[in-house]
């Protein structure tokens, strides 16, 4: 992943997906695909945010959002299928 077009944000992403159970690789396709479903913001937020449950109070404080911010970006993150909403009981697909 050496060339200037790298996004940090987004191997910060792939490296914090490879803490789940199975991992990931450290892939070019994988980092292209990353780049094409988060945005810039999304992929910091997404890695740094916790492997298991959180609170919407847990994550705006994590992420130094305000609740409407945070809710806003995990209501756009549960559309694209990326997060499930465990208190409606669906990803908003």
């Amino acid at each position: 992943m050496g060339h200037l077009s790298t996004s940090r944000n987004h191997i910060r992403l792939m490296k914090r997906l490879d803490q789940f159970v199975p991992g990931t690789p450290d892939s070019k396709y994988l980092y292209e695909i990353l780049k094409l479903i988060f945005t810039e913001e999304e992929a910091i937020l997404c890695s740094v945010m916790p492997l298991n449950y959180f609170t919407l109070t847990e994550i705006s404080q994590k992420w130094g959002k305000s609740k409407a911010q945070s809710e806003e970006i995990l209501q756009s993150l549960a559309d694209k299928g990326l997060v499930y909403d465990f208190e409606s009981g669906h990803s908003h697909l």
